[in-house]
Parts: structure tokens; C-alpha cells; sequence
């Protein structure tokens, strides 16, 4: 009975630091998931997926908050033990190589990036479908990636999809960054014209749908995006407005 007192209690401590962290309170979040970190490896061991999860959802915090080193150092034991928990746990392993993508993408270490936000792809197109939200994720992620090794046509292909998928659910705010991306690609590729249509969509987003304020630091930077493309293409009034 005490073992069950213990699993419930670690069942919560996990969920109140996921709620915490999605309100803001990052350090009772933090506190919370590694309290039920602790009770996991306690109760079960430091290398069940139990525990995985607490240490997953600690180092999305890490990832947040820019100490890349602390991040990458905890998720590949997560990888390894999402993967030896075999099927049921594969969605877990998605996620843990997306985060071990991440990591790797920032510290410009892109061929494994690479590697691993295709296998987190690749296993949620299977189990969940082309047209779900983690997938356009997923693809988002890629095509920052080959937005940063300079692989222009897969980046807008993958941007593409990306948005069609997040105006497909309803997804505002993640389809007017996908379109900031998508324009940043775009200008990349000499493309100014297209570029200004995305960041222009992205805009309408930020201002119609989402309503928010212009000085709200998303908007400042699809404003200038948009005044650098009105200024490549000649329009230099309404570059300069």
C-alpha cells in the first residue's frame, strides 16, 4: 500500500510540474518534477521510463533556458531507455530525440541534429498521422535545421508542410512562425518577393487573429523582416515607415 501511495504521488508531483511550468512558476515546476524524479528512482529506478519522463520534462526547462550543456549531458540516457522500453514507448522516444535534436542543432552540431529529429519524425508520421500537430513539429524543426546548413529547397518544402498542417488545426500563433521561418528561408534564397508574402501573412496573423500589441517582440521582428524585403524590391517608403 505504501509502494501505491508513492507511485500516486510521484504520478502528481510530475503532472503539477508540467501544469506549473505551462503557467510560468519555472521554479516550483522545477522543483516539483525533480522531487517526483527522486521518488521514481526510489520507487522504481533511475532507468525506468517512469523516471524518463521527469528528466524529459527537466530538460525542456534546460533547453528554455538556454544551458544547452546541462541538456544534452541528461537526455541521451533518456533516449536509450525510451528505446530498450520497445513500442509502447515510442511516442516518449520521439519526443527525447526531438530534444536531443534541439540541443544538437544549437551547439551546431548539425549531422546528428539531423539524424535525430528524422527519427522523431519519422516515428510520429507513423504512429500519429501526417496531419497532426507533433508532425508539423516535427517538420518545423527540420526545416530550421536545413534553413541553417544552407539546404534552401528542403527547408520551404518542409515549411510548407509545416503550415499547411498548423492552418489545417487552427494553430495561429504556430502558423505565423512557421510563415516567419518559411520568409526567412525565402529571403535566404534571394527570394524577396515570396519572403514578403510570408512575413506578410505572418503579420496579419500577429495583428488580426492573435491580437497582439506592436510592440510585443515577435512583431517588431516580422515588421522589420517585412521592411527588408519592401526595401530589396525597391519600395523604399514603405521600407522606411
Amino acid at each position: 500500500q505504501r509502494g501505491e501511495t508513492r507511485y500516486l504521488l510521484a504520478l502528481l508531483l510530475h503532472d503539477l510540474g508540467v501544469s506549473l511550468r505551462e503557467v510560468g512558476d519555472i521554479p516550483r515546476a522545477v522543483a516539483s518534477l525533480r522531487e517526483a524524479h527522486t521518488v521514481w528512482s526510489d520507487l522504481v529506478g533511475k532507468q525506468h521510463p517512469l523516471a524518463a519522463d521527469t528528466v524529459v520534462e527537466l530538460v525542456w526547462w534546460q533547453f528554455q533556458s538556454g544551458d544547452l550543456s546541462g541538456a544534452a549531458r541528461e537526455i541521451p540516457n533518456a533516449v536509450v531507455i525510451y528505446r530498450e522500453a520497445g513500442d509502447e514507448r515510442e511516442l516518449s522516444l520521439a519526443r527525447a530525440e526531438e530534444m536531443l535534436g534541439l540541443c544538437a542543432m544549437e551547439q551546431h552540431i548539425l549531422k546528428p541534429a539531423e539524424e535525430s529529429l528524422t527519427n522523431a519524425l519519422e516515428i510520429r508520421r507513423r504512429r500519429l498521422g501526417s496531419q497532426h500537430r507533433d508532425v508539423a513539429r516535427a517538420w518545423h524543426n527540420l526545416g530550421v535545421l536545413y534553413h541553417r546548413i544552407s539546404d534552401l529547397e528542403s527547408a520551404v518544402a518542409l515549411l510548407e508542410k509545416a503550415a499547411d498542417v498548423w492552418q489545417s488545426q487552427g494553430e495561429q500563433a504556430e502558423l505565423a512562425r512557421c510563415l516567419d521561418q518559411l520568409g526567412q528561408v525565402r529571403l535566404a534564397a534571394g527570394e524577396a518577393k515570396q519572403a514578403k508574402q510570408a512575413f506578410e501573412r505572418a503579420g496579419a496573423i500577429f495583428e488580426k487573429q492573435l491580437n497582439w500589441p506592436a510592440d510585443h517582440p515577435e512583431v517588431l521582428v516580422n515588421l522589420g523582416l517585412q521592411a527588408e524585403c519592401h526595401a530589396l524590391l525597391g519600395d523604399t517608403q514603405t521600407a522606411t515607415e
